[in-house]
């Protein structure tokens, strides 16, 4: 977590500097509903804001200082969520699981929470996975400290037998190639997934 702590305004600047990128996300969560939750790895709040959440965890402060007020911040880590069991209606994680150290320990943790999960990812498989991979091998701060999964492998991460329903549906996706036009926003589960799922 010490580049998120060295660089938190680094890393708040690239929803600035990706307007379309940004938008074409905030679009997917809010089809998935979350109104009312809690974001999980909420950083500086750039989804939990305008998607109505109530509330925010995230293990660096240096993020926390920078998301809205009208949040209620607590510094904490998804392994350990310091919540109460069902406080909230639904629990969203955005480009959170592939910066943690036990993705499984926070998706069970969301799910105690929570009455429902909401996950975005960025696929391995995806070209924007392959993307942030190769910027990754070039040394990129950020990227470097990522492991991206699959939608497959993000599924089998619960718990068996699940203590909720645990499938990928209803599925929104877009972003199917980096840095072109992007795709309008599919509320299905495509044949191939998208690059932001």
């Amino acid at each position: 977590m010490e580049v998120f702590k060295a660089r938190a305004l680094d890393y708040d600047a690239w929803y600035v500097k990706h307007p379309s990128l940004y938008k074409s996300e905030l679009l997917v969560a809010a089809r998935l509903g979350c109104r009312g939750g809690v974001e999980v790895g909420v950083g500086t709040g750039r989804f939990a804001a305008p998607l109505g959440l109530r509330a925010g965890v995230d293990p660096v402060r240096e993020m926390l200082r920078l998301a809205p007020r009208e949040l209620d911040l607590v510094e904490g880590v998804g392994e350990m969520l310091p919540l109460r069991s069902r406080a909230f209606p639904c629990a969203l994680l955005v480009v959170t699981l592939c910066f943690v150290q036990d993705p499984a320990a926070v998706l069970r943790e969301a799910m105690r929470v929570a009455e429902k999960v909401v996950t975005c990812i960025v696929p391995r498989d995806s070209p924007w996975g392959r993307h942030y991979r190769e910027a990754a091998a070039r040394g990129h701060p950020f990227y470097t400290k990522a492991k991206f999964y699959t939608v497959r492998e993000v599924v089998e991460m619960r718990e068996s037998p699940p203590a909720v329903s645990w499938l990928p549906s209803p599925t929104a996706q877009t972003q199917r190639r980096p840095w072109r036009s992007l795709e309008r926003c599919r509320w299905r589960r495509p044949k191939r997934w998208g690059s932001y799922v």
